[in-house]
């Protein structure tokens, strides 16, 4: 037991010796890079990036570490990850990208001095086009083919808008209106060129620029211009001009709008000296409003739908696009409900299929039409006082899909494809053979 504890008590001065060691050679240390940063020449955006040094003294609790890029000091963030622990000093950058390149610089610091090691690094950016081809080797005609002999199976590419050189012109103006307060005021006009790119369509109201709004609607499409504002007031009064503008020119058109004011303050006196004759104003007043309501229902009047432009027949080769359209009134109708029939069956809109209705104007495109889209179409507008259709007939042309050459191999002729389709020659079945009659092999004999 005595030779135990002299062992213990040895192996315990050992310790504390090499502790006071340790602590005497780290006492005034000013931080040292034993191994410093390596340049990175070679990386791509989207990769990552990896700095790594070693640093001594590795247990000062004061040692300050600092990281650097291109001088500045380097922001944390969510790319950004640092590491200083057991004298490993770590940067890491995850992923990278061409505006990281630069000098970065790792500063070491503490109470004695201080210490710096810096490296470059170089990202190289990605091409974000691809101008090669990436379909197989032979395979670009191979697809144009297919593509030919099918016809139908993709949307047949648009035609590109050609510049017609001509400045915007109105050949149709809207009409001056004169409005109840709470109306809807509609402004129609007819535009030309139709497929102009660079055509813009502004809207003023007494020389100051309209927007649409919750109240204001403004439409610009297969060469119709259309606003209209809804719930008028005695402010929206005033001159509307449009204006077309492209790039050889410009055109305006005017119009003016008159709201007019409903009375809604009575300016007489409604309380005279005696009160007989307060009541008797009361009443007339109250008689008066009554009589007004009955006014303003009588003003109402049945206003079924009505086709002011029918539908028109139209022809089309197979795979090409179809367009119908029509006008119908009253515009401002909340109750119109819109159908749309194809040889007397509902006809649903579709990836293909695009229906508007919107001012009155009522339009059905088709991207690409088939030989089953050929037939009756039938429009039907519907409001609470009734009914009313236009009709068109689409005449869809096919395309000559058939191939009259013969497609068997070489040799294989007619004759040598119907012997191998009459096959071998058949014979007569041996009495073995399966399938002949059952017949019986001995006779039951009688007793």
């Amino acid at each position: 037991m005595e030779g135990g504890l002299e062992k213990i008590q040895t192996l315990e001065d050992s310790l504390i010796r090499n502790r006071d060691e340790r602590v005497s050679e780290t006492k005034g240390q000013a931080p040292v890079f034993t191994v410093p940063l390596a340049n990175i020449d070679s990386l791509r955006e989207g990769e990552n990036s990896h700095f790594e040094a070693r640093l001594t003294p590795t247990d000062d609790p004061k040692l300050k570490v600092e990281w650097f890029w291109n001088g500045k000091p380097l922001k944390t963030g969510s790319r950004f990850r640092t590491f200083c622990d057991f004298g490993f000093v770590i940067l890491e950058i995850s992923p990278v990208y061409p505006e990281d390149s630069g000098d970065y610089s790792c500063r070491a610091s503490n109470d004695y001095g201080e210490a710096v090691t810096t490296a470059s690094m170089k990202v190289s950016g990605k091409r974000s086009i691809i101008l090669e081809s990436q379909l197989p080797k032979g395979m670009e005609h191979t697809i144009e083919k297919i593509a030919e002999l099918e016809g139908l199976g993709h949307v047949p590419e648009a035609a590109p808008e050609e510049d017609t050189g001509k400045p915007p012109e109105f050949i149709t103006t809207p009409s001056d209106l004169t409005l109840a307060e709470n109306s809807l005021a509609h402004f129609e006009c007819r535009l030309i060129p139709i497929n102009d790119s660079s055509m813009r369509v502004e809207w003023f109201h007494n020389g100051k620029s309209l927007w649409a709004g919750s109240r204001i609607k403004t439409i610009n499409d297969f060469g119709f211009v259309i606003l209209e504002v809804a719930g008028v007031y005695q402010r929206d009064s005033g001159l509307y001009t449009c204006k077309a503008t492209n790039r050889h020119g410009e055109a305006t058109v005017s119009c003016k709008l008159q709201v007019r004011g409903r009375q809604g303050i009575v300016l007489e006196p409604q309380l005279p000296s005696n009160f007989k004759t307060g009541t008797e104003s009361i009443q007339k007043l109250e008689e008066s409003l009554y009589k007004r309501e009955e006014i303003l229902n009588e003003e109402e009047k049945p206003n079924p739908p009505r086709f002011v432009t029918e539908l028109k027949d139209i022809e089309i080769i197979e795979a090409g696009p179809a367009h119908f359209d029509c006008k119908v009134e009253p515009v401002g109708d909340s109750s119109m409900r819109i159908d749309w029939f194809h040889n007397g069956r509902p006809f649903a809109t579709g990836s293909r299929v695009h229906m508007l209705n919107d001012f009155g104007f009522i339009v059905l495109d088709m991207d690409y039409v088939y030989n089953r889209d050929a037939g009756e179409y039938v429009c039907r507008a519907t409001n609470k006082w009734g009914s009313a259709s236009t009709k068109a007939t689409l005449i869809c042309k096919s395309k000559v899909n058939i191939i009259l050459d013969s497609q068997l191999p070489q040799g294989m002729t007619g004759e040598k494809l119907k012997e191998l389709e009459r096959g071998p020659v058949s014979q007569a079945p041996s009495e073995d053979a399966p399938g002949s009659p059952p017949k019986f092999i001995t006779q039951v004999a009688a007793k």
